[in-house]
């Protein structure tokens, strides 16, 4: 009885081996796209923040209001900020009841390695988070406001067009007058 129970079990395991073969690879296909598809979540997410520099500014800038983090590789701040900004940047992108709306352009200058920029901006901290419009130079406000990545969403959502040369579709009637007197 010991051998039929041993040929039983050894039968039962030969029938369940293509089985437990065919599991494991579906595990292995499923672990593979879920990478996959993360993999292609951070990448359309570091996709979606523009790298700006001196010489890209004003061409990527055109036309768009924008949320810039002013920073450098080597800031302990900055550093610490990265996690938040980071996550602000993949929940901004791919929430899909809060679409990005197309007239806001998220950026990043790095001021270790483009400081002309950063002096054009006025940026004397780092992390800075400069918004609005791109043609106001040093004049942009500085977003003050806490980091946290939740206040961060609700404040670019929010973002409306700036009235500027940058975008004068943006303005009513009384901007295009003051665009006007400016020519």
């Amino acid at each position: 009885t010991a051998r039929s129970t041993t040929t039983r079990t050894t039968t039962t395991m030969s029938s369940l081996l293509p089985l437990l073969l065919l599991s494991c690879a579906l595990l292995l296909a499923l672990a593979t796209t879920d990478a996959s598809a993360a993999n292609d979540n951070s990448n359309k997410a570091e996709s979606a923040v523009a790298k700006l520099t001196s010489e890209n500014y004003d061409e990527l800038t055109r036309g768009k209001t924008v949320f810039v983090k002013y920073y450098a590789p080597w800031c302990g701040h900055c550093k610490d900020f990265a996690p938040s900004w980071d996550s602000f940047v993949s929940q901004y992108v791919h929430s899909p009841s809060h679409p990005p709306p197309p007239h806001v352009l998220l950026g990043e200058v790095d001021c270790g390695t483009d400081r002309s920029l950063c002096d054009r901006h006025g940026i004397e901290g780092l992390p800075t988070l400069l918004y609005g419009d791109p043609t106001s130079g040093a004049g942009m406000p500085q977003y003050a406001d806490d980091r946290e990545v939740g206040k961060l969403l609700r404040f670019v959502r929010g973002m409306k067009r700036v009235c500027g040369a940058n975008d004068p579709d943006a303005c009513d009637e009384g901007g295009r007058e003051k665009l006007d007197r400016w020519d």
